[in-house]
C-alpha cells in the first residue's frame, strides 16, 4: 500500500539530498487516505473491493497540479523510451551494486530480479539483457536521459568502463 512508501520516504527525509528530484504525489495520496486496494483507492480506484484498478480523475488532477508546481511540461513518451528508462535504470543501478561489492556477479542480480521481483525469466534478467543489446547502448541511453536529470541518471563507473572496453557484465571485469 501507499502507506509503506510514505513511511519509507519519511525515514529518508533527514538524509535526502536536496538535489534529488522529489515528487510529492504519493504523499498527497497518503494524506487523502488513498492507501491502495485496502482502502478502495490509491493510484487507482478499486470499485466493489475488486483488484482491477480503474483510472481516477482525482489522481490525474493531483498529477497535473504537481507537474505545474515543478514547472514540468508534460509530453507523450513512446513505449520504447518507457522500456529503456525502466531497464536502463535497473542496469545502471545493478552496475553500481557490482561496483560497490554488494553483489559478486551480474548473475546474482539477475537471479534476484527473476525470483524476487518477477522479472520475466525468459528474458534472463536486466544484466543479461544489457549484455545482449550491448553496454554501449545502455550507456548512451543513460547519458541521454541524464540531459534532463543528471542527478538520477549518473552513469555507473563500472558501466562506463565496461562499455568503453567493449565488455559485458558476463565477462571478467575485476
Amino acid at each position: 500500500g501507499l502507506d509503506i512508501g510514505w513511511h519509507n520516504r519519511r525515514r529518508e527525509d533527514a538524509t535526502r539530498d536536496p538535489n534529488e528530484r522529489y515528487v510529492t504525489i504519493g504523499d498527497k495520496l497518503y494524506d487523502l487516505k488513498r492507501l491502495g486496494q485496502k482502502t478502495g483507492a490509491g493510484w487507482y480506484r478499486y470499485d466493489d473491493g475488486g483488484r482491477n484498478g480503474i483510472p481516477d480523475p482525482v489522481v490525474e488532477d493531483i498529477i497535473l497540479a504537481a507537474a505545474k508546481e515543478k514547472g514540468i511540461t508534460r509530453k507523450e513518451i513512446p513505449d520504447d523510451e518507457i522500456r529503456d528508462r525502466i531497464l536502463f535504470s535497473m542496469i545502471n543501478e545493478g552496475a553500481n551494486v557490482l561496483e560497490d561489492g554488494i553483489a559478486q556477479r551480474a548473475l546474482d542480480i539477475d537471479t534476484v530480479f527473476i525470483n524476487g521481483y518477477g522479472f520475466p525469466a525468459y528474458r534472463g534478467g536486466p544484466m543479461f539483457y544489457a549484455d545482449q543489446i550491448g553496454l554501449e547502448v545502455v550507456l548512451d541511453g543513460v547519458r541521454r536521459f541524464a540531459q534532463t536529470d543528471d542527478y538520477a541518471w549518473r552513469p555507473s563507473g563500472l558501466l562506463a568502463k565496461l562499455a568503453g572496453d567493449r565488455k559485458g557484465f558476463s565477462s571478467p571485469y575485476v
